[in-house]
């Protein structure tokens, strides 16, 4: 499935103003641009005067048809910063969420 049909396929599911697009360059293949949902959170602890920050969690929600193959260590680039793949998590759904790691 092309970008445009994936896109189009997942209008009906997925509002767009939550869509962002990505790279994925799946190990020894060719990159191709994928629409999901990407989630960037910043893990923090508070240890009484400083708050401390422990970790960044990143994951891409995306449709599975269009990431078939999909394995550990591939890349994925969103928003200027280059992931690599550390965990796949199918939904059961028709959707996969990518845990990315830097």
């Amino acid at each position: 499935m092309d970008f445009l049909a994936a896109a189009t396929a997942e209008a009906s599911s997925v509002p767009s103003e939550l869509w962002e697009t990505g790279t994925w360059t799946p190990a020894g293949g060719a990159a191709k641009f994928v629409a999901g949902i990407f989630n960037r959170v910043s893990e923090v602890s508070d240890i009484g005067a400083y708050i401390e920050a422990d970790g960044v969690s990143a994951r891409f929600n995306v449709a599975t048809s269009v990431v078939p193959g999909v394995a550990l260590s591939d890349t994925l680039d969103v928003r200027g910063y280059a992931y690599r793949v550390v965990g796949i998590e199918p939904t059961g759904r028709g959707r996969t969420v990518l845990v990315l790691g830097l």
